[in-house]
């Protein structure tokens, strides 16, 4: 069902979801989830979706369980923009004017896995990867996200930005007007492809990255 307008399509409370072959462009938001309560939340899959020219392709607040594989996310606004976890695999996500994919946590408490980011193309985004958790206690444990073996490239601003009032917003706002940053978030994964990032690779641009985590 959409009753939200403008909206492709809503994906509304505990619903079970696998949607293939699929296309939405065009539209103010391409496809809405929202499950509800997290922990009831069955799984939600997107198998080679089109998200194109919308206003945000694809906009998630609560979800368990989401796997987005071998897609395409080009000429949004937004790509991806989420508030849970994401599972995205061998998908491209290009040419989104200001982010390729956003994960704001801001309203999940305590340390939780923002997701796997695993062999996909982030192609001439305004930033590639945009991450922010809520601030923690200071002695409590980080959020953590897994990115693997992607292809990061040729973005306008940033490859991958953790909120900070150092880097570019989201909003297109400059960095001074967002004197916010996010909690901790730990990064793992390997051989990643970064280059050619108008602005540079990482922002802040001494964030701790594990070893190996770029290709050489």
């Amino acid at each position: 069902s959409s009753p939200t307008p403008g909206t492709g399509l809503d994906i509304i409370g505990p619903i079970q979801t696998t949607i293939r072959h699929a296309t939405f462009a065009g539209l103010v938001i391409g496809i809405y989830i929202d499950q509800g309560d997290k922990f009831l939340a069955p799984q939600v899959v997107l198998e080679e979706v089109n998200l194109a020219r919308n206003g945000v392709g694809l906009l998630y607040q609560q979800s368990q369980s989401l796997l987005v594989i071998r897609s395409i996310i080009e000429e949004n606004l937004l790509g991806l923009s989420g508030g849970s976890s994401i599972l995205l695999y061998n998908s491209v996500v290009r040419k989104n004017q200001l982010a390729g994919l956003v994960l704001n946590m801001l309203s999940a408490p305590g340390p939780r896995s923002l997701g796997q980011i695993n062999n996909n193309e982030f192609l001439q985004n305004g930033i590639g990867i945009y991450l922010e958790t809520g601030i923690l206690l200071p002695l409590a444990e980080a959020s953590w996200i897994e990115i693997n073996q992607n292809h990061i490239n040729q973005n306008l601003q940033y490859a991958i930005v953790v909120r900070d009032p150092s880097c570019p917003s989201v909003s297109g706002q400059s960095p001074s007007s967002q004197a916010v940053h996010s909690g901790q978030i730990n990064f793992f994964g390997s051989q990643n492809e970064i280059q050619n990032n108008g602005k540079g690779n990482l922002c802040p641009s001494d964030y701790r990255l594990p070893p190996g985590f770029v290709k050489p």
